[in-house]
């Protein structure tokens, strides 16, 4: 995060604003988001995660035809 005095580690890509992950706060665009009441934003954060989109059937299909003993 920019000012925090760490740097990002080999491959993390550069430092963001601290606005992406602290509320209340610039994010890259110099935006301050719209907060949710303020009891819920006073030093507030939230981590971000992304949205996996799994296959559970296929892949049990994919283990049964490759794998040398299929149960």
């Amino acid at each position: 995060m920019k000012g925090s005095g760490e740097e990002p580690t080999p491959g993390s890509g550069a430092a963001v604003r601290p606005g992406e992950f602290i509320l209340g706060c610039p994010d890259e665009d110099g935006l301050v988001a719209n907060l949710p009441d303020e009891v819920l934003s006073r030093n507030g954060n939230y981590l971000p995660y992304p949205r996996l989109e799994e296959h559970v059937a296929l892949f049990r299909v994919y283990l049964h035809e490759n794998s040398e003993n299929p149960r």
